[in-house]
């Protein structure tokens, strides 16, 4: 049986096959988006440090640092498959940035069937009693791709001279914390919304129901 996720999509959204990683999912544009607009709110499990490093493989695989301490990660399967927020792919070159601890905002403009990206360096955190410590060859194909993604990135300072302002909160406050005489990145501000009305928003309605035939894991039950 089919069950809701934990997380809002953007009616623009949907999971689908990725553009990045060939023979995986990633989390597409299915209508135009602006910049600004929040495309996903995160929801799902949280855990611990501890009950991070007791989950196994998912522990190992799957994780979103929300502050020093606690993450999102599933437990099973069936908690992934609820959580959409893990089939968003890394890039160099990102068109989306967390606006707060939960909302992932769109950095620019993106486009039907441009798929959605972060820079994992704004939610891995290198906590010393973490056991899994991420570590990856980066695909993303960007002019700018740094070939490996870490758990100690959130440090490039170049990283937060650009995108600053769409780290995690609590890795902006560490970063500046260790460079207080660094001046916060401000050339990606743009104002956030929610399109939720509007001949806009029932176009990008239409297109979200042909998105929830093919992956009807993200359909109400």
């Amino acid at each position: 049986m089919n069950r809701k996720p934990f997380s809002w999509m953007c009616p623009a959204i949907g999971v689908g096959t990725s553009s990045i990683l060939a023979g995986q999912r990633g989390v597409m544009a299915v209508a135009p988006i602006k910049a600004g607009e929040v495309i996903m709110v995160m929801g799902g499990p949280v855990v611990d440090i501890p009950t991070h490093n007791q989950i196994g493989s998912f522990g190992e695989e799957y994780g979103i640092d929300i502050s020093e301490h606690f993450s999102f990660c599933p437990c099973n399967e069936e908690e992934l498959e609820r959580m959409p927020q893990f089939f968003i792919n890394h890039s160099c070159e990102p068109n989306a940035g967390f606006l707060d601890q939960l909302q992932i905002v769109a950095l620019r403009a993106i486009a039907a069937g441009e798929e959605i990206t972060y820079d994992y360096a704004f939610v891995l955190f290198s906590n010393p009693g973490n056991e899994h410590r991420f570590q990856v060859e980066c695909r993303c194909g960007t002019a700018h791709c740094r070939k490996q993604i870490t758990c100690d990135d959130w440090q490039i300072p170049e990283l937060h001279q650009k995108f600053g302002r769409w780290f995690q909160p609590f890795l902006r406050r560490r970063f500046y914390d260790l460079h207080p005489g660094w001046a916060e990145a401000a050339v990606l501000e743009v104002p956030c919304a929610v399109e939720s009305s509007g001949p806009l928003a029932k176009g990008r309605e239409v297109a979200r129901r042909a998105y929830l035939a093919q992956h009807p894991q993200f359909a109400a039950e």
